[in-house]
């Protein structure tokens, strides 16, 4: 899974895996991140568990920083792999500046 940031460059890799071990993760991580400059973090996400969902409840860093930072705003997100992203992009800025006018 790849997040980016919308009002920055900055990527994250997350690699999903039913087991804990993820052999050569090391090496993984370094050719990730000097392939693709713009990676900020690589992370794994262990999901052992027999289910539809993708995303386990264990992230683990394997190289980098543990989440991206976006900006909405005026306001700095910390993204991890898990959390929620919207994807489409200027929904949420379109919302936050009718909510703010509306309050104003």
């Amino acid at each position: 899974m790849i997040r980016q940031g919308y009002y920055n460059d900055e990527m994250m890799v997350c690699i999903v895996t039913n087991s804990t071990k993820l052999s050569n993760s090391p090496a993984i991580a370094e050719a990730i991140r000097e392939a693709l400059p713009t990676v900020v973090s690589v992370v794994q996400n262990i999901n052992n568990r027999p289910t539809n969902v993708i995303m386990g409840p264990k992230t683990k860093v394997l190289s980098g920083k543990p989440a991206i930072t976006d900006k909405l705003l005026s306001n700095k997100f910390e993204i991890s792999a898990q959390s929620f992203y919207q994807s489409i992009r200027n929904r949420p800025k379109n919302c936050m500046t009718s909510l703010l006018k509306r309050l104003s």
